[in-house]
């Protein structure tokens, strides 16, 4: 038996209830009244004393769990975000005030109520039906994997307008029975409204841009087919049309963003055979490679991999990844790009190594956000608009797959990218749009 227990203050208190009785037992084979009823009221006291003490220990116990409660009550009711907690029949236990003022219900009309998705025909409570039932939701998107805990979903309603974020966790007892659900609320639509404000601005810029970028661009081209052969025009009239490709390409860019934010960057999937498509944009780019002194090399562990998605888009990103490592590598430099299977799992990694320059470790965090580029590539090519490999990382994810990039200051960089064989992990919001 452990020592601790046998020294436990609750097991000296029992032993000293058993040797009183023991004691008074012994009284009564004495005949001697007196000391019969004086043993026995020293052991009602002695009880008596006990049971108080008792006493005094579970008040006490009890204040701790009720100021422990009232503290989470407060902590959860005066909480940011929206706070729902309910029972397996939906039944709401739960409703702090960012709740209340999220949806415009006041708690005194929800709180040990059961709701029910019928209840979405009710003014007052649509909002909330639809967000305790996201099927219902003009637009919600599951963030999490199905049957993964928590589950994450992004929720829009029209009317009120709200951009919410919902994190759902389920209550378990010691057991492990579910017995209810908490459900945090964030409300993003401020943050939504800025972003489609500066959307908004970068698209109408980019779309004003366009035109006369457009026109100027016809105009340089025509002028460098006339001037072959005038050594005074024809260099000064190239020059002034690779800048127009690079105005053209930002313009571009911009509008693609402007796509991916307002969610129309759309797709057009279909079953593809990698290994032939990547081997004619490493062809596509053998000219560029030959001027920059770099070498391209191919490998693959097979000759045909079908996977599922949209070429247009896919080699988007394998030409400005292969285009990044051809301008950023060293004279006589080389670019490997391979293929091989991941073991035990339904994805292929294409791999695209080089031997350039390299990225700095502080950089890496950071390279797949908006306008951020390289420090150390700035100051050899100043013209780059930083949007690439943030565009590049949104196509990859809305094939189901992941970019990763690995690098060392002047020995080179590798992006590895994850591509899914199974065309159920491609997510089908992507694959049902069309792009415009």
């Amino acid at each position: 038996m452990n020592k601790s227990f046998i020294k436990s203050k609750e097991m000296r208190s029992f032993s000293f209830v058993l040797a009183c009785a023991f004691f008074i037992l012994c009284l009564f084979f004495i005949n001697n009244t007196f000391v019969v009823l004086g043993g026995g009221l020293f052991f009602f006291f002695c009880i008596a004393w006990m049971s108080f003490s008792a006493f005094l220990k579970i008040t006490k116990l009890s204040f701790e769990t009720k100021f422990k409660d009232k503290e989470k009550e407060a902590l959860v009711e005066y909480l940011h975000d929206g706070i729902i907690v309910y029972d397996t029949n939906f039944v709401i236990k739960t409703f702090n005030k960012a709740a209340e003022s999220l949806f415009g219900v006041s708690k005194e009309i929800v709180l040990n109520k059961q709701m029910e998705p019928g209840l979405a025909s009710t003014h007052e409570l649509k909002p909330l039906i639809q967000v305790l039932f996201p099927s219902l939701a003009p637009a919600a998107v599951q963030k999490s994997d199905p049957g993964v805990w928590p589950q994450i979903v992004t929720i829009s309603l029209d009317f009120p307008r709200l951009e919410l974020e919902t994190v759902l966790s389920q209550v378990v007892t010691e057991d492990g029975d579910i017995i209810g659900f908490l459900k945090v609320i964030k409300d993003n639509t401020r943050e939504k409204s800025v972003l489609e404000a500066k959307t908004d601005f970068i698209n109408v810029a980019a779309h004003q841009l366009r035109t006369p970028v457009t026109a100027l661009h016809w105009a340089l081209e025509n002028i460098v087919e006339y001037s072959k052969g005038n050594e005074t025009i024809y260099p000064i009239a190239k020059e002034a049309l690779s800048v127009a490709n690079r105005a053209t390409k930002i313009t571009n860019d911009l509008l693609d963003v402007s796509k991916i934010e307002e969610g129309r960057f759309g797709y057009t999937f279909k079953d593809s055979d990698l290994i032939p498509f990547l081997k004619k944009i490493a062809a596509d780019m053998k000219s560029l490679a030959e001027a920059y002194s770099v070498s391209i090399q191919f490998e693959s562990f097979s000759e045909s991999v079908f996977v599922y998605i949209d070429e247009n888009r896919l080699s988007a990103v394998f030409l400005n990844l292969i285009d990044n490592a051809i301008r950023y590598n060293t004279k006589n430099g080389r670019i490997l790009i391979s293929v091989f299977p991941i073991e035990s799992k339904p994805y292929i990694k294409v791999a695209i190594s080089d031997t350039g320059v390299g990225i700095p470790q502080a950089d890496l965090q950071k390279l797949f956000q908006k306008l951020h580029r390289g420090s150390n590539v700035v100051q050899m090519e100043p013209n780059g608009s930083g949007l690439g490999l943030y565009i590049a990382k949104n196509i990859i994810e809305q094939h189901g797959g992941k970019i990763e990039v690995s690098s060392e200051i002047n020995r080179g960089t590798t992006f590895s990218i994850l591509i899914p064989t199974d065309k159920t992990l491609v997510p089908q919001r992507e694959v049902s749009k069309v792009g415009f």
